[in-house]
């Protein structure tokens, strides 16, 4: 299981990678799809947010909201 760390990490490496502007100008910022933080799917839907040791991520499904606030809860104890 992953640790809240690792999901933050990949949350910001995946937002960094998204806003970069060596992106290649291919596709607009509007056109690019986000990676969710837990499975690093691509979140075409608009995801879901979910509040995590007062952090708000954006996953891809309800699994990953889950995921990421146990990974949360372990990591407290």
């Amino acid at each position: 299981m992953l640790s809240i760390e690792s999901i933050q990490a990949l949350a910001v490496t995946a937002l960094e990678a998204q806003l970069s502007p060596e992106k290649e100008g291919k596709d607009s910022f509007m056109n690019q799809f986000l990676k969710c933080p837990v499975c690093e799917w691509e979140i075409k839907d608009g995801g879901i947010a979910v509040e995590v040791n007062g952090d708000s991520l954006v996953v891809c499904c309800d699994e990953c909201a889950q995921t990421a606030q146990e990974s949360a809860k372990q990591a407290a104890v």
